[in-house]
């Protein structure tokens, strides 16, 4: 074995997911906004309205869905589309980093996706009919608004175990669409701390 006395090249280039972790303030967001250097452009999908007090190109997805009334995950999907365009636009990736801000939001932003996607499939549309039956009574010809008044509200809570099926499918359809806006996806999380029982007398707190 021996010392190096010269640096090496690195093996492979920057990682194409990365995410990035920490307590809430201590700087994430900032740092986000720091990669707009030498001409690199990062776009960060916020979840909360946090990141536009930092600068940098933001897409305040909260702020959109409370101005539309549209579900977040809603906003999300047409802000994906148009960076597609944007790309076809260019013939290339126009940004050279995708944020999304936080993590924690993104898996409500799933669910919200994977109970849209059950809602509209043939065993969520027959789910919801049957509900309506039964509240409104048998031989009713329903409207959509009708049958929609009866939709599943969290795919998970309703159908349990069967319902990741469709939270599989949501997540892996967004993550791929997410992962192919830009040659770097950079997931914001953030710490939370839990109380942990370990006896009658003993609990502890964890990160």
């Amino acid at each position: 074995m021996n010392l190096p006395m010269k640096p090496i090249a690195p093996v492979s280039g920057h990682p194409t997911i990365l995410v990035i972790g920490g307590q809430a303030g201590v700087g994430k967001t900032s740092l986000t906004a720091g990669l707009n250097k030498n001409g690199h452009r990062a776009l960060v999908f916020d979840f909360q309205g946090g990141a536009t007090a930092v600068g940098g190109y933001v897409m305040d997805l909260k702020a959109e869905s409370n101005k539309s009334g549209k579900p977040i995950w809603m906003e999300l999907i047409n802000a994906i589309q148009l960076v597609k365009v944007k790309n076809r636009e260019v013939g290339s990736y126009y940004y050279d980093f995708l944020v999304l801000d936080p993590l924690t939001d993104f898996k409500d932003i799933v669910n919200g996706y994977g109970t849209y996607k059950y809602n509209k499939s043939l065993v969520g549309r027959s789910a919801s009919a049957k509900r309506a039956e039964e509240a409104l009574g048998k031989g009713i010809k329903f409207t959509d608004a009708q049958i929609t008044k009866y939709e599943s509200k969290d795919v998970t809570s309703d159908l349990g175990k069967n319902g990741w099926n469709f939270l599989n499918q949501a997540w892996g359809e967004l993550l791929n669409d997410l992962c192919n806006l830009a040659p770097v996806t950079i997931f914001m999380a953030h710490t939370r701390y839990k109380t942990l029982v370990k006896s009658t007398l003993t609990e502890f707190n964890v990160k």
